[in-house]
Parts: C-alpha cells; sequence; structure tokens
C-alpha cells in the first residue's frame, strides 16, 4: 500500500497557496485538476520548462514562477498538488472576500 505523502517533504510555499486561491476565486478549480490528472506525466517536463524560463519570468515579474517551477520538479509535488485541488473542489474553495458565496449557494439561472 502507497504511504501518503507529507507536504512538507515539498517546497509548498504562501505563493502557491495564493495561486490555488485565485483558482477558486474564479471557480476554475475542477477545470485545474482535470488539467493536472490529464497532464500529470509530462509535470516534470513542464517543470523543467519552467527552470529554465525561469530568467525570463524574473525578468517579467513573475513572482511565484519559481515556487511553481519547484513544485513540479519535485517527485510529489503533482499528486500533492492533485491532492489540494481535490481538497479545495470539495470544500467549495478557500473564501477570498469575507461573504463570498460559495458555488453551491449561487442560486438558479432563470430562463
Amino acid at each position: 500500500m502507497p504511504q501518503e505523502t507529507d507536504r512538507t517533504a515539498i517546497p509548498w510555499t504562501p505563493a502557491l497557496e495564493e495561486s490555488l486561491a485565485a483558482l477558486a476565486q474564479r471557480q476554475q478549480i475542477l477545470p485545474a485538476l482535470l488539467l493536472l490528472s490529464g497532464q500529470r506525466p509530462l509535470a516534470f517536463l513542464a517543470g523543467q520548462l519552467m527552470l529554465l524560463l525561469q530568467p525570463l519570468a524574473a525578468s517579467l515579474s513573475l513572482e511565484n514562477w519559481s515556487a511553481w517551477a519547484q513544485l513540479l520538479n519535485h517527485p510529489d509535488g503533482p499528486a500533492i498538488l492533485e491532492a489540494r485541488l481535490a481538497t479545495l473542489l470539495d470544500s467549495g474553495g478557500p473564501r477570498t472576500r469575507p461573504g463570498a458565496p460559495s458555488p453551491s449557494t449561487h442560486p438558479d439561472p432563470q430562463p
């Protein structure tokens, strides 16, 4: 039986949490989870490409680039990210504004 990996074993930063909160605010957790699940074998390659382009990202002031590159390069990074996205999907995502409605509380649109 595979052992569950601790999140502290990967370079998890507040920048990653901010990115996930932005996805949740835009209600894009499910598409992100599906994309990650479908492209998981390419995650390491994407991380390597991100490391290669890191000087360009720094010149463009892309602050979270390095954190995402380190996460995707870690052997357990994609699995942990997938688990975190699934948790956010189940909980409705973090609320970034006080009183922000969760996706389940939106009224059905009237035809």
